[in-house]
């Protein structure tokens, strides 16, 4: 039996050797990449400030003009039929322009997923707790950061103070609140630039407690005692 030698692989690709070969065995690097509905990114989620933070750092600045046309009537509408069309003239038209300059801001709020709202939730009345709200100076100038005056009798304070940043730098505000009464409570406090205000909302609600403690405080001092002896106080 005569040995035939085999045909060479015609228009067909070598195999090659397996050590050299680039295919990764992580199985999932042969799956698609699932992209993120926009529809599914809702305000306030942490992709939805990873997104915004972005655009903001890559906006570029336009500039746009409008000129809208003012129609003047040359009489007032009759009483009967409110919705008839009125007479004008190319005379009496007024044009108006509008320009519209978009630039970048330059604070971005790095906290709280980007969102502008501090919300201290149910807080009791008498209790202070505090929140931090951070922003960032995304300008290439340096800020000097002002703030407006909180209600002084309100539960809302500023705790710290106010300062410059320069470009690429953080600030953060350390906010308190401590209600007074059992009810919802609602303040505005501006950021200051000499280019923009940023507007941060506080909201906290002052819930007044169903468990009070007689004596009052949180130390229940039994003074100097010898040993093995007992001393007692009374708690209501």
């Amino acid at each position: 039996m005569n040995n035939i030698p085999p045909e060479p692989n015609k228009g067909k690709r070598p195999l090659g050797n397996a050590k050299n070969s680039k295919v990764s065995e992580n199985p999932n690097t042969n799956k698609w990449t699932k992209l993120q509905d926009p529809v599914d990114i809702k305000p306030g989620s942490e992709l939805y400030g990873k997104a915004r933070a972005f655009l903001l750092k890559s906006f570029t600045q336009s500039y746009r003009e409008y000129t809208v046309p003012c129609f003047v009537s040359d009489g007032d509408p009759t009483e009967t039929d409110s919705q008839v069309q009125l007479a004008w003239s190319p005379t009496n038209t007024l044009y108006l322009k509008l320009e519209c300059p978009a630039v970048q801001p330059p604070l971005l709020v790095t906290s709280s997923n980007g969102n502008n709202i501090l919300d201290f939730n149910q807080v009791f009345v008498g209790n202070k707790v505090i929140k931090r709200f951070t922003v960032k100076n995304i300008s290439m100038e340096p800020l000097d950061l002002r703030s407006s005056l909180l209600d002084i009798h309100g539960p809302f304070s500023l705790v710290n103070a106010m300062r410059d940043i320069g470009p690429g730098e953080k600030h953060t505000l350390v906010l308190a609140f401590s209600p007074t009464l059992g009810k919802k409570y609602c303040e505005k406090l501006e950021v200051q630039t000499p280019k923009m205000v940023l507007e941060i909302t506080l909201e906290g609600e002052g819930v007044l407690p169903d468990v009070t403690l007689s004596p009052t405080g949180d130390l229940l001092d039994f003074g100097y005692v010898l040993e093995k002896e007992i001393t007692s106080q009374h708690v209501q």
